[in-house]
């Protein structure tokens, strides 16, 4: 029931920044735009989708839920935050231990 904790505007800005990292560390991610800028969501655009393989959706997934627990100050849990911000990392590296 709104209002929700996380605002869709934080949440966003958890993507986006996993986004940029993303580019920063597989800049062949982004198949269809690997010259052009890093792909930005937006508050306004939230059902347009970003053009990534599937097989990484669930990385940018966990790293949103990382950003959004780090940010919670009440009920963060930063060894797991920390944990679910480095799954990015892990797996677009090909390097994720389950």
């Amino acid at each position: 029931m709104a209002p929700y904790r996380t605002s869709d505007a934080d949440v966003v800005d958890a993507l986006n920044v996993g986004l940029r990292e993303a580019r920063h560390l597989r800049g062949d991610l982004f198949y269809n735009d690997v010259l052009g800028p890093t792909p930005q969501a937006s508050v306004a655009a939230l059902t347009t989708p970003i053009d990534i393989e599937d097989q990484f959706q669930l990385a940018f997934v966990t790293f949103v839920v990382g950003w959004v627990e780090l940010r919670d100050d009440q009920y963060s849990n930063d060894g797991r935050a920390a944990t679910l911000l480095g799954q990015l990392t892990r797996e677009l590296n090909g390097s994720m231990v389950v």
